[in-house]
């Protein structure tokens, strides 16, 4: 038989946010559940619940790591600190660190990097530039248009140019016979960063949602 070793314990309920908030609350008689008009507004058929606030991570965590963090992982992340400390084992990052991050004045020591404003682009230009020329006269008519546009991507190295030549003549033989020649040719050129998935798309963006905000987007 497999043998736990309990070293550390952590709580967040709504009878209390820590071991202490908890311990006085069972020896009060307290009770985390209240009535929650919202339920009753949702149309639960009640509106007893468990009065639990959303524990404050600003300071503890970077704001990307806060943003994509459910609900039930923060009161996982503050529950597993407690054990960490109970357990005696030092925190990852010391206070002074935390403090550090937060103040901003060293990023390359202390990076607190939002790689999604660091990368993806405020904004994409659009260009088209065109130009035509058509003359003729009462036997042949002609008419020549040049397109080139250009799309810039939201993200590096990412672009797409377009580029279109249409050339249309019109021959009057006689009365009843009239020759049409319309010819059309387009290149396009189309720039991806090289980090394909596989699957005609790219990993960029899942780079960007994977990388630490304690690297520096700045080379010392």
């Amino acid at each position: 038989m497999n043998r736990v070793v309990i070293t550390g314990i952590g709580i967040y309920s709504c009878i209390g946010k820590d071991l202490e908030e908890v311990r006085e609350s069972l020896f009060r008689g307290r009770s985390g559940i209240v009535l929650d008009e919202e339920r009753k507004a949702f149309g639960y058929r009640s509106g007893l619940t468990g009065a639990l606030p959303r524990p404050e991570l600003k300071g503890l965590l970077d704001r990307r790591a806060r943003l994509m963090m459910p609900e039930q992982a923060e009161y996982a992340y503050i529950s597993t600190r407690e054990a960490l400390a109970n357990a005696g084992r030092p925190a990852f990052y010391s206070q002074a660190d935390i403090d550090n991050t937060i103040a901003g004045t060293d990023p390359i020591k202390y990076p607190d990097t939002d790689w999604q404003d660091e990368i993806i682009k405020k904004n994409a230009p659009i260009t088209s530039h065109s130009l035509s020329v058509s003359g003729g006269n009462n036997m042949a008519r002609f008419a020549l248009t040049a397109n080139y546009q250009y799309h810039g991507g939201m993200i590096p190295l990412n672009s797409s140019k377009k580029y279109n030549v249409r050339a249309n003549t019109s021959i009057t033989l006689s009365k009843t016979f009239l020759i049409n020649m319309d010819m059309l040719a387009i290149k396009r050129n189309v720039s991806y960063p090289n980090r394909p998935n596989g699957n005609q798309g790219n990993r960029i963006l899942e780079d960007i949602l994977s990388r630490s905000a304690h690297h520096s987007a700045q080379i010392p």
